[in-house]
């Protein structure tokens, strides 16, 4: 906890796109523990907004593709969701007054460069009428946004390619 507290002295925000490999053979817990340590810091250091990246589908919602809940989720993602699922709930239940959270939940990441916005963005675990994956770099334009405005306070974003 000591080396997130240290860094996040005299910021106004935490962006946190960490993340780690895990299967169902190797489930983790990194993404609870962390956010955990992060959230932390920001209280000793009067820091409440807070925007991080899980992924699409962490929870059982209308929208989900039945192929993912049912085929790749069990078999490839339940090692890392149910940990993201465990953090978004931490999240989720804290004060507003001391926390001010945004969850983007994008589809497939890719490498590439920013669309230009040619990506939506709807509250949710899965968005509606779009691809199924999206850039690094229109996910991170997308959290910079959410320090805008409060039109996505304390809300689970999800975000795809159109």
């Amino acid at each position: 906890m000591e080396s997130f507290a240290a860094a996040l002295e005299g910021k106004d925000a935490v962006l946190s796109g960490l993340g780690v490999y895990a299967s169902i053979f190797n489930p983790t817990t990194f993404y609870s523990e962390s956010m955990h340590a992060i959230v932390e810091g920001m209280k000793r250091h009067k820091i409440t907004r807070l925007v991080t990246v899980t992924s699409w589908c962490t929870q059982p919602g209308p929208n989900n593709y039945w192929f993912l809940e049912w085929v790749i989720k069990p078999l490839f993602l339940n090692g890392v969701i149910k940990n993201m699922a465990v953090m978004e709930k931490m999240l989720e239940d804290s004060d507003p007054e001391l926390l001010n959270y945004t969850i983007v939940r994008p589809c497939q990441l890719l490498e590439g460069e920013r669309s230009g916005g040619n990506y939506k963005v709807e509250e949710g675990q899965c968005n509606t009428g779009t691809t199924n994956k999206i850039t690094c770099a229109d996910v991170a334009e997308f959290m910079l946004k959410t320090l805008e405005s409060d039109e996505y306070d304390r809300k689970g974003i999800a975000i795809a390619g159109l």
